[in-house]
């Protein structure tokens, strides 16, 4: 399953006994579940199993950028899932520092940056709107003493999510022509110029 979901087309297996390599042999990730007469399965109903799982888990976990820990129980098939926020306590969820020492925080964070990177490539609004949540998500995951480089990032590409207007986008403007860090960006320099030249043309027919 593993392989499927990441496109992985073989595995490496590794044959021993008492600790001694015996050999090795390269499986398909389609002829997996036929490897041998002990272990055959019928891989539609891992898939079947599989997406079951998965729309548990979206139903469930509602929480942005949250920490879940999901257990099974020996020599059983009963899934359990755990809010880790709820675990550590509201008052620490609240807790701005906090934030930093929660499991999987740092990785969480930086998931959550690259989301928002990508989403700032859109025209769409409301995409902006969610580029800038991940964004400031990932602010508050990652801590600032041990990256503060993208932490200093992820503050200037918010910026631009308050910069970004749907007209530009229908004239053909790209986001990116708002990027913070070129600021003075050839293009914008000229919708400045083209937009005084306007104010001034319309000020000079008024005097007329």
């Amino acid at each position: 399953l593993d392989n499927v979901m990441t496109n992985v087309p073989n595995v490496a297996i590794c044959f021993h006994k008492e600790g001694i390599i015996q050999g090795y042999q390269l499986v398909s990730t389609a002829d997996i579940p036929r490897v041998s007469e002990a272990t055959r399965f019928d891989p539609k109903v891992v898939e079947e199993y599989c997406g079951s799982v998965l729309h548990w888990l979206k139903d469930n976990c509602i929480s942005d950028a949250g920490s879940y820990l999901l257990v099974r129980e020996k020599d059983t098939n009963l899934l359990q899932l755990y809010d880790l926020a709820e675990l550590y306590g509201q008052d620490q969820q609240e807790d701005g520092e906090a934030l930093h020492q929660r499991p999987f925080a740092y990785s969480v964070g930086m998931m959550c940056f690259r989301m928002g990177d990508r989403l700032l490539g859109s025209s769409n609004a409301q995409d902006q709107v969610e580029a800038r949540e991940l964004l400031l998500k990932s602010v508050e995951m990652v801590a600032e003493e041990e990256e503060p480089a993208l932490i200093a990032l992820a503050h200037e590409k918010i910026a631009t999510t308050y910069l970004f207007h749907e007209d530009d986008a229908n004239d053909g403007i790209d986001v990116s022509d708002y990027e913070a860090s070129d600021p003075d960006s050839s293009r914008r320099r000229k919708r400045r110029k083209k937009k005084k030249a306007a104010r001034a043309k319309a000020q000079r027919e008024e005097d007329e």
